[in-house]
């Protein structure tokens, strides 16, 4: 028998909070999902994660489970 793994993971949240912050935002928590095959993934992204510059930013999460499934999230970021 063999077994493939064919879901993407599922985020934990169905809608990540947005965050707002005065003069700086530091991202200290990283989201999660879980997967059918290998359990907990932890997000990943190539966006920073501390931005100085006032405006609205995007966060784009992405959870890989290793086996060719990929899905993803986006999360606000607001520095006012």
């Amino acid at each position: 028998m063999i077994v493939q793994d064919t879901s993407a993971s599922v985020p934990d949240m169905t809608n990540l909070p947005d965050i707002t912050s005065e003069c700086y935002a530091n991202i200290t928590t990283i989201p999660t999902a879980m997967d059918n095959c290998v359990g907990a993934v932890i997000a990943t992204t190539a966006d920073p994660l501390f931005y100085t510059s006032q405006g609205t930013h995007i966060i784009h999460w992405i959870y890989d489970d290793g086996n060719g499934n990929i899905s993803s999230q986006d999360q606000n970021v607001t520095v006012t």
